[in-house]
């Protein structure tokens, strides 16, 4: 498996020290994801108590932070927005959006 880009592992330790989750977190990229024939830049889920964030690999790095960030807020608002995007869920990621823009 390739190494994870320097860029998205300093990505995932400034959200771990910002942002905390209540229950330990796996993140690992893949080369394709797909779901019902429809291709994902990131899932989530959590299994035996531990978040596993799946991320695509994608030529341009910010394209995978930003999937970070997304399937992260996935993981604040577990489980109410497990699966959705509901007016809070896009709250939270704006936080986190703009909290790391320079």
């Amino acid at each position: 498996m390739p190494i994870m880009d320097t860029r998205l592992l300093r990505a995932l330790r400034k959200l771990k020290r910002d942002f905390p989750l209540r229950y330990p977190v796996r993140v690992k990229t893949s080369e394709v994801l797909t779901q019902d024939g429809h291709r994902l830049f990131g899932c989530v889920n959590k299994v035996n108590g531990v978040f596993a964030i799946v991320i695509q690999r994608h030529p341009d790095v910010s394209v995978q932070i930003d999937t970070l960030w997304h399937e992260w807020t996935h993981c604040l608002l577990w489980p109410q927005c497990k699966y959705r995007h509901s007016s809070r869920f896009w709250a939270t990621y704006g936080r986190i959006y703009s909290h790391y823009q320079d």
